[in-house]
């Protein structure tokens, strides 16, 4: 495991030190690494194949979707005065970190990907079988960043080549987010899912999680019966691919309990190296993830640059405890270690909302606990060993559930709401999604979207889920959202190198 995201550093480092770090387009790398002289064994592909996985885990994954699409929903309030539209719409007039990072690292890790593809052909394995696994896991990963862009900023050049073998046509026009999945993501998940294993090491993609990813991008499309037909091949064969749900709430998104049965796609940090440098122009960026640095509350040393809104607060039904598993509320008991003091016991302390405010605006009463690391007796921001998992077991479940429902069997999707209900209340006498219709006056479908608002708050789905229901304007505009805001503007560096082939989103001209 370690040796794995250390590898990704060096290759990353390797990949980039002749780059110009202003944008994704003008880095053509020159050195070794890009051409035929540094592939020339299987160890060779398995360190650049380090670097493709570096892309997510180093690069976007690090802190910069964390404070982009992460918190552009109606489940979490910013420290920035700005309101929703203003941010966005400076954005798309001048550079700004967060967002061209989030582009640049999708690229870097697609370019990445396309070097694996180009030059695996001549590499010779001890199999055809162990081959054709390393290009799934390189088709998986490019499809993986290509969803990401699709979804975020819809139109895309598609790049399918190194671009060290491109020339003068080296930047390419756009392509629709429809072409995008129909020419690479649909093609490079059928492929990922024929080649890759069904239950894989950790920290790598596998069978699994390529029919998840598929599964997601048919839903996201509208593709509900080729959506059902990929999570029904998850589902029914859970057992196959080691998937269930983990009964205790503190530990399926913790750093004490990694690579769990909920997992099924999980990006891996590590403590050794760790600092809070999070772009690719620090050299000393570490090994380790910032979201607990970022979010956590001050109490325990985080900078809590979001928090819940009292809106999220008051979706979670009475006596749901995903409400104090998800967030910290006032009067809950703390263990710290002090910064700096790595030997000394930690302290307790009490959650008080005042003490954790970077400014007044906090006055929900409630900061992000899902998520931050955790080590046996306290919390620690400098740990930064918290995983990011990009797909869980039960969002295939309601993601299943919804697909079901949107095709007319609503007993099966109730079945399987029910089973993340019953996981979450932790008892055989929960509140069905029946119970909650009834009392709510909502149908199923509203039902659903409750469900993985509750569930899913904090992991960077909500936005999408409210473009992809048509929610987004009436939820979102009391924030400045307006309807060409669904994909974020292209970044005005990226259009600027292009010289004018790439052009700017509708709305931001």
């Amino acid at each position: 495991m370690k040796r794995l995201y250390f590898l990704a550093i060096t290759v990353a480092l390797m990949f980039s030190s002749a780059c110009n770090p202003d944008t994704f387009l003008e880095r053509i790398p020159e050195n070794e690494i890009t051409n035929g002289v540094f592939f020339k064994n299987p160890r060779d592909i398995e360190l650049a194949m380090a670097g493709v996985y570096g892309s997510f885990s180093q690069g976007a994954y690090k802190v910069a979707v964390h404070t982009t699409t992460d918190v552009m929903d109606d489940d979490q309030e910013t420290v920035s005065e700005l309101p929703f539209n203003r941010f966005i719409i400076q954005a798309a007039k001048q550079p700004n970190a967060a967002y061209d990072q989030s582009w640049q690292w999708f690229f870097e890790a697609i370019f990445r990907a396309n070097v694996v593809l180009y030059y695996i052909k001549d590499i010779e394995y001890p199999s055809e079988d162990q081959k054709l696994k390393v290009e799934a896991e390189a088709r998986f990963l490019r499809a993986l960043a290509y969803f990401n862009l699709a979804n975020t900023w819809g139109m895309v050049p598609i790049y399918t080549e190194p671009l060290i073998l491109l020339t003068e046509d080296y930047i390419l026009p756009q392509s629709t987010p429809e072409q995008v999945y129909e020419e690479i993501i649909y093609p490079d998940l059928n492929f990922a899912k024929e080649h890759l294993a069904d239950n894989d090491i950790t920290a790598r993609a596998d069978r699994g999680a390529a029919i998840a990813l598929m599964g997601k991008a048919f839903l996201y499309e509208g593709k509900y019966e080729e959506a059902k037909t990929a999570f029904a091949e998850i589902v029914q064969n859970e057992g196959k691919y080691g998937y269930g749900l983990v009964n205790d709430l503190d530990e399926i998104i913790s750093n004490q309990n990694q690579y769990n049965e909920e997992s099924v796609f999980e990006l891996a940090y590590i403590y050794e190296n760790a600092s809070n440098a999070w772009t690719k122009d620090f050299p000393n960026s570490g090994t380790g993830s910032l979201k607990t640095q970022y979010f956590a509350p001050a109490q325990i040393n985080g900078w809590e640059n979001t928090w819940p809104t009292l809106n999220l607060v008051t979706e979670f039904e009475d006596g749901d405890p995903r409400k104090g598993a998800w967030m910290y509320q006032e009067g809950d008991t703390l263990l710290v270690k002090p910064l700096g003091e790595s030997d000394y016991r930690p302290f307790e302390t009490t959650y008080d909302v005042s003490e954790n405010r970077k400014n007044p605006d906090n006055r929900n009463g409630v900061s992000i606990r899902k998520g931050m690391v955790y080590y046996p007796g306290y919390y620690d921001v400098a740990g930064y060993e918290d995983n990011r998992i990009l797909i869980r077991y039960a969002d295939v479940l309601l993601m299943y559930a919804e697909a079901l429902a949107m095709t007319g069997q609503e007993g099966e999707a109730k079945m399987l709401i029910n089973r993340v209900r019953q996981r979450a209340f932790g008892s055989d006498t929960f509140p069905t999604v029946e119970q909650y219709m009834a009392d709510s006056g909502k149908d199923l479908m509203e039902a659903i979207k409750h469900e993985r608002r509750v569930e899913f708050c904090f992991e960077g789905t909500r936005f999408f889920d409210l473009k992809r229901w048509g929610d987004d304007v009436e939820r979102l505009s009391p924030r400045g959202y307006k309807p060409y805001m669904e994909y974020l503007p292209i970044p005005p560096n990226e259009i600027v190198a292009a010289g004018g082939i790439l052009k700017q989103n509708q709305g931001y001209n």
